[in-house]
């Protein structure tokens, strides 16, 4: 069991750019969000039509092969 005073002094990483991945129903307002948050927000979906309507209602960046670096990536673990 962890103490009070460990607990409180956790502090987790700082990131400034968010992926959302799948733009369907519940990805886009999960990506809409974060933007409105001020994080850096980018999508991708296997759907033209769906990574065109990010873009264009919601501002999400689309992303492609060099907008993450495999360091920046993480599967939210650590």
């Amino acid at each position: 069991m962890q103490k009070i005073n460990e607990v409180q002094a956790y502090t987790p990483s700082r990131f400034e750019k968010v992926l959302v991945v799948g733009l369907g129903q519940l990805g886009l307002p999960v990506a809409k969000y974060v933007k409105e948050r001020g994080f850096d927000t980018y999508g991708y979906d296997i759907s033209a039509k769906a990574m065109e309507r990010a873009e264009k209602i919601a501002g999400i960046k689309k992303a492609d092969d060099a907008t993450f670096s495999s360091s920046e990536l993480s599967n939210g673990t650590g």
